[in-house]
């Protein structure tokens, strides 16, 4: 076997032993009565892995199965408005398992009729609206994890059922977008960005640039839109707006390309040292939603910046923001898998071997003796760490990334489309 086969089937193999794993763990470590449902938990996060192997493997279908029966028990006391949490992160683990097996249609119909009707309801009150005309827009109106991008993209997942709320969740963000002054974008958030953070900092709100919360989350949304034949008025004006703002926003130093945060709307722009390779915050994320625009809309200065921003990241031995962060979030499985989307779309820009060199350090520092394989750091004080058994910054992710690059073929399930990376 080649030096290459030998590091994919070891990225397999680790993928594979952590959910086995955590198969094992289900009924000791996650006892019923503790309500889950979100895509940081395990329960529906173990479901997305399950699937993704099933699809190799069908004797995960059976495991995925009780997966999706224990979170559908929890479902009507869960809470959560938006795809990372409660009855849409559970609708996002079906659609992975439908495309696998070809069951839960119906659970899938009845779930998405029901959501769909509470975002078109929330939408006929006008309550978006009116934030938006009184400065009152906060993250989680609009974001990938609450608000109004990530709903959107889930309901990209079938786009022809869903036409009607596609078409209103797109019309809604290009309305934040184009209600945009020069020195207050239409995104800009009342709050401060981290919950607990002195209000007297950001007192006229802050500008969010990320994918997770921000700018490149509302453009990555609307361009995916664009891709699957959607247009609303203003569609193409609000993509190249957010596009030729984040470019605006980028900064360049001996490090390569880079992108604040986010800053407050009485500075210019924020510090300019973000050069952390996650998903979240990233240059990956902002890169790749540039690269989605650009696929979409052209530009030829994005591209270019995007481009330079991504082979600053890629040139780096450890991109993420610490040399012991794995997950999709903010750590290295997000990293691989960011690159990978990118390169897929840019042929030529991967040096030969990089994403080797990624997996390389996540497979390295597999604990082996399984305790769900990956440990993320402990908030707020990240002193300790602790097992993180979910999908956006905990196990599940690490080895959804991990398999992909083992399997040398993108994913049999887009479970990256919670990412907006596709």
């Amino acid at each position: 076997m080649s030096q290459d086969g030998d590091l994919r089937r070891k990225a397999r193999d680790v993928a594979t032993a952590v959910a086995f794993d955590l198969w094992r763990r289900m009924s000791t470590d996650f006892p019923p009565g503790r309500i889950y449902l979100s895509l940081s938990d395990p329960i529906p996060s173990t479901a997305l892995l399950f699937a993704e192997l099933a699809a190799y493997d069908r004797e995960w279908e059976p495991r995925l199965h009780s997966v999706l029966t224990s979170a559908a028990s929890q479902l009507r006391s869960a809470p959560g408005a938006g795809l990372f949490a409660g009855p849409m992160s559970l609708g996002f683990a079906l659609h992975m398992a439908s495309i696998v097996t070809g069951g839960y249609r119906s659970a899938i119909s009845r779930l998405d009729a029901e959501m769909s009707g509470r975002v078109l309801d929330r939408l006929d009150r006008g309550e978006i609206a009116r934030r938006l005309t009184t400065g009152r827009l906060d993250l989680p109106d609009y974001d990938v994890v609450s608000g109004l991008t990530g709903i959107l993209r889930y309901f990209l997942l079938d786009p022809i059922r869903h036409a009607d709320a596609i078409a209103r969740l797109s019309a809604a963000l290009v309305d934040i977008v184009c209600a945009g002054r020069p020195d207050r974008p239409g995104w800009t958030a009342v709050n401060p960005p981290v919950v607990g953070t002195d209000p007297t900092k950001f007192p006229r709100g802050h500008i969010n640039v990320g994918m997770a919360h921000g700018a490149a989350g509302i453009l990555a949304g609307l361009s995916l839109a664009a891709e699957k034949g959607v247009e609303v008025p203003g569609h193409e004006k609000a993509i190249s707006t957010l596009a030729d703002w984040l470019v605006a926003a980028k900064t360049d130093d001996v490090r390569g390309t880079a992108w604040p945060a986010y800053f407050a709307v009485h500075q210019k722009t924020g510090k300019a040292a973000t050069h952390v390779a996650g998903w979240c915050y990233g240059t990956p994320g902002i890169a790749r939603a540039l690269q989605l625009a650009n696929l979409t809309i052209g530009g030829a200065a994005r591209s270019s910046s995007a481009d330079d921003a991504m082979r600053a990241i890629i040139a780096r031995r450890n991109p993420a923001r610490s040399p012991f962060e794995y997950g999709l979030c903010h750590g290295l499985a997000g990293t691989l898998h960011a690159v990978w989307r990118y390169a897929a779309d840019s042929p030529g820009l991967l040096p030969h071997g990089r994403l080797n060199a990624i997996s390389s350090e996540i497979i390295a520092r597999f604990d082996g003796n399984p305790e769900a394989g990956y440990r993320a750091w402990s908030r707020p004080d990240e002193t300790t760490r602790t097992d993180d058994y979910g999908f956006i910054e905990g196990a599940v992710g690490v080895c959804l990334s991990l398999h992909r690059f083992g399997s040398g073929k993108p994913p049999a399930t887009p479970w990256d489309a919670a990412l907006l990376l596709a």
